[in-house]
């Protein structure tokens, strides 16, 4: 059973590098991502003027927070 499996993993693996080296796209992105170990990275960034720190006053959230629970 696990010869078996083995087999059919390999030819998979065998498929998708034949099909990435006639140009399928999403073949040649599952490989470089499984076998190189090559990934997405999005990084998401904020910051307040001139790339300071975001000033955050507790204060301010709360009276915003009151605000808008007395306009519901």
């Amino acid at each position: 059973m696990e010869r078996g499996k083995a087999k059919g993993r390999v030819s998979v693996r065998r498929n998708l590098f034949h099909q990435a080296g006639k140009g399928n796209v999403a073949a040649t992105i599952f490989l470089a991502k499984n076998h190189l170990g090559l990934k997405d990275v999005i990084a998401n960034e904020h910051s307040g003027p001139e790339g300071a720190p975001i000033p955050v006053s507790l204060a301010d959230i709360l009276r915003e927070r009151m605000k808008n629970n007395e306009l519901q």
